[in-house]
């Protein structure tokens, strides 16, 4: 280190001076500008901040909005899936009752084909009633021919029994007479 003399302190002093002078000129100049950005720069941030806030809000919204909705989304998804196996249950009834129904027809058509051959042997039994009706029919009036035949036989035989007694008694009458 050296020594100034007392005109270079001086001049070093009035230097010291003039710069602290400009600065506080600058500081002077540059303080309210400085203040406005950072008032400025401040109200943006807070701004910033708020509508940053606002969109977390929003976001957070939306995601309870979404997380709703896919809820939404699966409630449906479960009653769909009920109300699909009750459609499945419903076919399923569906089906035993048409199996059902499918039975009962073949029943009844075995019913109708019993009932139609039934029909058939009663057919049957009454064209052999009506042949029998006929056969005795016939019967009966071979049977009147046979007592007309024996009723005529009978008056025959009567008839000849008679001529037979008639001859007898002639005969004997005529060999009383011709004993005579």
């Amino acid at each position: 280190m050296y020594l100034l003399s007392p005109k270079q302190q001086n001049v070093m002093k009035q230097l010291k001076e003039m710069k602290e002078k400009a600065q506080m000129e600058k500081d002077h100049y540059w303080k309210p500008i400085m203040a406005d950005l950072k008032m400025e720069c401040d109200v943006f941030k807070n701004e910033y901040k708020s509508k940053e806030n606002e969109w977390k809000l929003e976001r957070m919204t939306f995601k309870a909005e979404r997380d709703a909705f896919k809820s939404e989304r699966d409630i449906f998804k479960f009653e769909r899936e009920v109300y699909k196996s009750e459609r499945d249950i419903l076919k399923a009834e569906r089906d035993v009752l048409k199996s059902e129904r499918d039975i009962f027809k073949a029943e009844r058509d075995i019913f109708k084909s019993e009932r139609d051959i039934c029909k058939a042997e009663r057919d049957v039994f009454k064209s052999e009633r009506d042949i029998f009706k006929v056969e005795r029919d016939a019967f009966k009036f071979e049977r009147d021919i046979f007592k007309d035949e024996r009723d005529a036989f009978k008056t025959e035989r009567d008839s000849l029994l008679m001529e037979s007694m008639g001859l007898k008694r002639m005969l004997l009458h005529g060999q009383t007479t011709q004993n005579i």
